[in-house]
């Protein structure tokens, strides 16, 4: 199970930063890796996009982080010439739940790991572990992602949300990891893991 719980270094043009989420009871651990959102990478010239890269490395370096990962702005995927020339490894772009949420591609030197489903403060918990069985029966990659705001509209849905689907659905999870039906991982060791098993 891929679980984006990630530190991504969010950048524009005036400000940089390291975007930290706590640890989570179940004991996940996660990764750094670059993120553009102010502006679509779809949106930017080449000039551009170049830039925008060149500032996430300079700000990630000042914590000792190279990013190897990389999160376009919803998922609006271009210039992956430009992720090869700054060494990234993999991205994520748009993936769709019925037709394409639970796999792995490489795109010339980089790696495609399709989104599986985002939870939100709607998402149902029953489902979510109907999917993530599937995944498991079909030994098929499930990533999630999520933004803490999207669990509510203010503190206190968000703890509610965080109470009653987010946790459950992580001690669910981790159960299946402690009988050894799953793994969990980041972006990057999937991409890893992918790249050793078909020795590409």
């Amino acid at each position: 199970m891929n679980l984006r719980l990630s530190e991504d270094l969010r950048c524009n043009r005036k400000e940089r930063w390291l975007w930290k989420y706590q640890n989570n009871p179940a004991g996940f651990w996660g990764e750094q890796g670059g993120m553009c959102y102010h502006r679509t990478f779809t949106q930017l010239s080449h000039d551009e996009a170049e830039d925008e890269l060149r500032m996430i490395s300079a700000g990630m370096k000042e914590y000792g982080v190279i990013p190897r990962t990389f999160i376009f702005s919803r998922n609006c995927v271009a210039h992956l010439d430009l992720l090869e020339k700054y060494k990234y490894i993999c991205y994520r772009s748009y993936g769709d739940l019925i037709k394409n949420c639970m796999y792995i591609e490489k795109c010339g030197q980089l790696y495609n790991v399709h989104p599986s489903i985002c939870i939100n403060q709607h998402s149902n918990l029953l489902l979510l572990k109907k999917i993530l069985d599937i995944s498991i029966k079909k030994k098929l990659p499930f990533h999630i992602w999520f933004h803490f705001w999207n669990f509510g509209e203010d503190e206190k849905s968000i703890s509610k949300t965080i109470k009653n689907l987010f946790i459950p659905f992580l001690y669910y999870a981790k159960e299946k990891q402690e009988n050894r039906q799953l793994a969990f991982g980041t972006m990057l060791s999937a991409a890893e893991k992918f790249e050793k098993r078909f020795d590409l």
